[in-house]
């Protein structure tokens, strides 16, 4: 999993060259897009830290009405030479539109975070999504639907939930070159009630060409009943090289 998101990631550095055209959200809804972040710290001398953060967002329509994404993360970090944060995830969904607003999906995401208590974690989602405001500026959109989750900790312990998701998301063009974006995910869990889970995302992105620009980002998540010794809420601010095309 090293290689294969680090892979991705050349891919698109390499394709943005060749799609560089078209930036307008109308446009990129119709063809493949890709939207890819890359953050790297270095640091030596009197501390030794290093932080990696490789994402990456990929956009596929097929046909009429089909649309394809796939993508995944990397976290890597380290503390005067000592792992201290070391995290990923793949993802796949498929969606349906059925008209204009409304349409259906089904997706399913591979989680590794030791350092939150868990060796793996299987997610397959199945629901509902709508379009409040699809505009040139402004964006906001509403999930809901079934998650079911398989999970292993680090002692080994199995965990298979059923939990209902809610999700929204709301974008904002406020010059053609910043925007702002915000999602918010709820999970509520029909197994055990106690563990529940609430994430989110506030970022803003600033471009400075039709292919590159920066991303800061503060993401919050928080698990109501987390694996023994482990903290309720984990917080990731990143700042970030930005290629989308």
């Amino acid at each position: 999993m090293k290689i294969f998101i680090p892979l991705i990631l050349l891919v698109t550095l390499y394709s943005a060259n060749l799609f560089s055209q078209a930036k307008d959200k109308e446009e990129r809804k119709k063809r493949f897009s890709s939207d890819s972040e890359f953050s790297l710290l270095a640091v030596s001398g009197n501390s030794n830290n290093t932080a990696l953060n490789l994402l990456t967002k990929n956009r596929w329509p097929i046909k009429i009405n089909n649309i394809i994404t796939f993508g995944g993360h990397y976290t890597y970090a380290t503390d005067e030479e000592t792992l201290d944060t070391k995290n990923w995830d793949i993802n796949l969904r498929y969606e349906r539109k059925v008209s204009k607003k409304l349409g259906f999906y089904l997706g399913t995401i591979y989680e590794v975070d030791t350092f939150a208590g868990y060796d793996s974690r299987d997610n397959v989602d199945v629901g509902v999504s709508y379009e409040v405001i699809a505009t040139k500026d402004t964006e906001l959109g509403f999930e809901a639907g079934y998650r079911w989750m398989y999970e292993k900790d680090v002692e080994a312990v199995i965990q298979n939930d059923s939990k209902f998701r809610i999700y929204s998301k709301w974008e904002e063009n406020i010059t053609k070159n910043v925007g702002l974006v915000l999602w918010v995910e709820y999970l509520p869990n029909f197994t055990r009630s106690d563990d529940w889970m609430f994430n989110m995302e506030p970022s803003i992105w600033v471009d400075v060409s039709e292919v590159f620009g920066f991303k800061f980002a503060y993401k919050w998540r928080y698990r109501g009943l987390p694996p023994v010794d482990r903290e309720t809420t984990d917080i990731t601010t990143t700042s970030s090289l930005l290629v989308r095309f």
